[in-house]
């Protein structure tokens, strides 16, 4: 994993967005990048934990591969619900958080000024407080 103080990709979209024309286009598919790639492994990992023991190794091992999928693009708001809906499903609460908050920090960083992508990280952090899944 890259370390944020050396992440290339948050450089250029930070770049980018003082930009305009053909920059912005790119730091879009920069954010859609691997967009698939980390649904799929959500997917998986969930299926994967329908299908397993539910005991320690297991929800270890799913809560690394949710990880993973969202540090892969944690800058697209649309990874982060579902990958903190899958570990609030196997008990990690603890992570689901952790993960609603580096979203709306990597949101804030951007600049993203859209209230409705934070709404929606907000009301997913306020159930999994409230230990919903």
């Amino acid at each position: 994993m890259i370390k944020e103080d050396q992440n290339g990709t948050l450089k250029m979209i930070k770049e980018a967005g003082s930009l305009k024309g053909q920059m912005k286009f790119v730091a879009s598919f920069l954010l859609d990048a691997g967009n698939v790639t980390a649904h799929n492994i959500i997917n998986w990992t969930h299926y994967f934990w329908k299908l397993s023991p539910s005991d320690k190794k297991t929800k270890e091992l799913c809560t690394q591969w949710i990880n993973y999928a969202f540090n892969m693009n944690r800058f697209n708001d649309r990874v982060a619900v579902p990958a903190a809906d899958v570990l609030a499903r196997i008990g990690n609460f603890k992570e689901a958080k952790l993960i609603l908050e580096k979203a709306i920090a990597s949101q804030k960083e951007l600049g993203n000024d859209d209230p409705q992508v934070y709404k929606k990280l907000e009301l997913k952090l306020r159930d999994i407080h409230n230990h919903k899944r």
